[in-house]
């Protein structure tokens, strides 16, 4: 019970603060499976993540599975650079991905405690 209370709680934060950045362009960083159930479960759409940037070839013209969101390549960055990047794999360094980012845009990072990381 503590388990589930504890994810319904996390997910309600992170749905939240996406939502609360109105007006700002999000996107996804990595669409692993995880990113799936985290968007299904947060209840957001591509009309909360404009699109989800995964350097796997294999993934890039594909959409993440009922959400709408479609992967693309890291050149997307450049042509609609994002204000907000959510990081779906959150156990990759952070330095790692923020080097990757256009200047100016944050991190959110949604677990396992949410938080946003100045790039």
């Amino acid at each position: 019970t503590a388990f589930a209370d504890r994810a319904r709680r996390n997910v309600k934060r992170f749905r939240d603060a996406v939502r609360d950045l109105d007006g700002a362009r999000v996107i996804g960083y990595t669409a692993p499976a995880k990113a799936t159930v985290l968007l299904h479960a947060a209840g957001l759409t591509v009309e909360d993540v404009v699109y989800c940037v995964d350097d796997a070839p294999s993934k890039q013209g594909k959409w993440i599975p009922g959400v709408g969101i479609p992967i693309v390549g890291p050149e997307r960055m450049v042509e609609e650079p994002p204000d907000v990047a959510i990081l779906f794999s959150w156990g990759l360094p952070v330095a790692e991905i923020a080097a990757k980012l256009p200047k100016g845009c944050k991190l959110l990072i949604p677990l396992p405690e949410l938080r946003m990381v100045e790039v």
